[in-house]
């Protein structure tokens, strides 16, 4: 949701008006460290049952929901460098995996959009001249 608002500011800025934003969806993703604050019984399910499960229907279904890093790392890649699929200069797009889809009707709101994004800069405490962006606020 936030992409789509961010999208929309960088449009209205002259400076910025060239950057695509883009949001790539991982799905779920085995093999790496992310589990390590987890505690170790959860931990053993997840590595010994989960991911090996992960990793066979990612090797079925290569754009499946479950993925590995490396499948996840060429999407991330072909994102940010592909310009026949996706064009010149694409902008607000979700990706799922590497096929352009669509995000859920939700995040189309722009009242949404607009108070999510008025309200994470409350949150961090964003303040004039942090951001580079013109009419951030």
């Amino acid at each position: 949701m936030a992409s789509y608002e961010l999208q929309r500011r960088l449009d209205t800025d002259p400076e910025m008006q060239n950057i695509s934003c883009i949001l790539e969806d991982p799905g779920l993703v085995g093999g790496t460290t992310l589990l390590t604050p987890v505690p170790f019984y959860i931990r053993w399910i997840i590595m010994y049952l989960m991911i090996p499960i992960c990793f066979i229907c990612s090797l079925l279904w290569t754009n499946g929901r479950f993925r590995t890093a490396q499948t996840v790392g060429r999407a991330l890649v072909w994102c940010s460098w592909d310009t026949v699929t996706l064009g010149e200069r694409p902008k607000g797009l979700y990706l799922n995996g590497m096929e352009i889809s669509s995000s859920s009707r939700e995040t189309y709101d722009t009242v949404k959009q607009e108070k999510l994004w008025r309200e994470s800069a409350e949150v961090v405490r964003l303040k004039e001249g942090e951001v580079a962006l013109k009419g951030w606020k």
